[in-house]
C-alpha cells in the first residue's frame, strides 16, 4: 500500500531494508490466507521464515509510525478523541512471555493467556478507529518486580503518558469504559492534558452542589446539597437526544455532581429506559469536563466502541491472536503489525473516498482484493507477462474484486 510506504519514509531513523520489510509485511498480512505466522507469511511473502523471525525480534518505533498514519488518515475538520481498552489474547505454552490470568470478555471470566492494552484515535465524524499505541500487559510477577504496589491500572496510565506526546493537536478527550473509572486513572488523564469520558457504577456515590444563599455564619461554607438518589431524577435537567438518533425509547438527564470516590466534580448524564415488562433501568456516564454538553458525552462514549471493532478486525483478519513467537520483543512487534495493518487499510480506503458520503469499510473485502492482486501478480510473473498490460485490460477490475463482499 502506498500509504504505508509513504508513512515509513516519515519515520526518522529507519534504514531502507527495515522500511522495505515492514511495508512488505503489512501488505502480506493483508493478503495472506490462513494463520499469520512465520511459516505462512513465508508462503505468501518475499522473505523466508528465518528472516521474519529475525526481523520480529528487532525493535521498531511503532509509536512514531502510528502517529504518522493518524496524521494522514484524518481530515483537519474531523472531530477526534482517544479511546483506551484492553483485549484478551488466547495463547498457550509455558515459556510464553507475559502468560497470566486475564479477564476474557467473550467468555465472561478470567482465563490463562495474554492481554494487550491499546489506545486508538477515533474519528467522531466518520467513525472508525486507528491504533495509536499497543503494549502487552505484563504478568503480575513481572509487573511487581520493581514495585510491589504497581497494578495493571498503573500500566494503563503509563501507556497514556507515553502516547500523549504523539497525539495530534486538538485531541482533548479520552474515552474508557467503567473499569478505568478510578481516582488514580482520572487524575492521571487530567494531568496528561486530557478530559476523561467514562461510565460509572449504577449506584455511584455522588452529591449535589449547594447553590443556596450563604448564611454568613462562621465555619466552612456548605458545599453539598444531599446525596443523589438514582431513582429520583427530578433535580436533573432533561436532555434532548434528537441529535443522537437512538433507536430505543430512552430518556436522558444531566447534572453537575461530585463523585465521592473520584474526589472531583463531574458532568453526569443518566440514561433511563424501560423493558417490555415495565422494569426501569439506567446507565450513568460522566466526564471531567464540566462544560461539555450532555449529548457530546454520550456521543463520545458511544464512539469509544470503535476500538472494539479494531480488535475484532485484528483478530479475525490480521492474525492478532496467531503470533508464533514466545519472546517479548517478537510478541510486541506482532501485536503492533497486526493492528497497524487494520489501520493502514482503513486509512487507504478513506483516501480513496475523500468526500463525506456514507463510508463503508470491510476488511474481509480488502483482504480478498489484496489476495486477488497478489495472485494475479504471481501468475503474470510465472508466465513472463507484463502485469501493467494486464491492468489495462477491462477484465482486470472484475478479477481484482472477484469473491469480494458486496458493500
Amino acid at each position: 500500500m502506498t500509504i504505508v510506504t509513504d508513512t515509513l519514509k516519515q519515520v526518522p531513523g529507519l534504514s531502507k531494508p527495515r522500511r522495505t520489510f515492514v511495508a512488505a509485511l503489512i501488505a502480506t498480512i493483508l493478503a495472506v490466507r490462513g494463520r499469520v505466522n512465520y511459516r505462512n507469511l513465508a508462503r505468501y511473502g518475499a522473505y523466508c521464515e528465518r528472516t521474519y523471525a529475525r526481523q520480529f525480534a528487532q525493535s521498531f518505533p511503532w509509536l512514531a509510525y502510528h502517529a504518522q498514519v493518524i496524521q494522514r488518515a484524518f481530515p483537519a475538520a474531523h472531530q477526534r478523541i482517544v479511546a483506551q481498552d484492553a483485549s484478551f489474547i488466547a495463547k498457550s505454552g509455558k515459556q510464553t512471555h507475559g502468560l497470566d490470568w486475564f479477564y476474557n470478555g467473550c467468555a465472561g471470566r478470567a482465563e490463562r493467556g495474554l492481554e494487550i492494552h491499546a489506545c486508538a484515535v477515533v474519528d467522531l465524524t466518520r467513525k472508525g478507529a486507528y491504533v495509536a499505541a499497543v503494549a502487552q500487559t505484563p504478568a503480575t510477577p513481572d509487573l511487581k518486580k520493581d514495585d510491589a504496589a504497581k497494578t495493571r491500572l498503573d500500566f494503563a496510565i503509563q501507556q497514556v503518558q507515553t502516547m500523549r506526546p504523539h497525539l495530534p493537536a486538538g485531541i482533548s478527550y479520552l474515552a474508557a469504559d467503567g473499569a478505568f473509572a478510578t481516582r488514580k486513572y482520572a487524575d492521571a488523564v487530567v494531568d496528561a492534558g486530557l478530559q476523561l469520558v467514562t461510565k460509572l457504577r449504577n449506584d455511584a456515590n455522588m452529591r449535589f452542589r449547594f447553590t443556596g444563599p450563604r448564611t454568613g455564619k462562621a465555619g466552612r461554607p456548605k458545599t453539598y446539597d444531599g446525596k443523589v438518589d438514582w431513582q429520583d431524577l427530578r433535580r436533573f435537567d432533561k436532555v434532548d437526544l434528537t441529535a443522537l438518533e437512538l433507536e430505543a425509547e430512552v430518556e436522558a438527564y444531566t447534572a453537575e455532581l461530585y463523585h465521592c470516590a473520584l474526589k472531583r466534580w463531574l458532568r453526569v448524564v443518566v440514561l433511563v429506559w424501560y423493558t417490555a415488562d415495565g422494569k426501569r433501568h439506567h446507565a450513568i456516564f460522566a466526564t471531567t469536563d464540566l462544560q461539555c454538553a450532555a449529548v457530546e458525552v454520550l456521543r463520545m462514549y458511544q464512539a469509544r466502541f470503535q476500538i472494539e471493532f479494531l480488535f475484532r478486525d485484528g483478530k479475525q483478519f490480521a492474525g492478532l491472536t496467531e503470533c508464533q513467537a514466545r519472546n517479548e520483543a517478537a510478541l510486541d512487534f506482532h501485536f503492533n503489525a497486526s493492528l497497524a495493518t487494520v489501520s493502514a487499510t482503513r486509512a487507504a480506503m478513506v483516501e480513496e473516498q475523500p468526500n463525506e458520503e456514507a463510508f463503508v469499510f470491510s476488511l474481509a473485502t480488502q483482504k480478498q482484493i489484496a489476495f486477488n492482486e497478489l495472485f494475479m501478480a504471481e501468475i503474470s510473473t510465472k508466465l513472463g507477462q507484463d502485469l501493467n498490460c494486464w491492468k489495462m485490460h477491462p477484465a482486470y477490475a472484475e478479477l481484482r474484486t472477484y469473491g469480494a463482499l458486496a458493500a
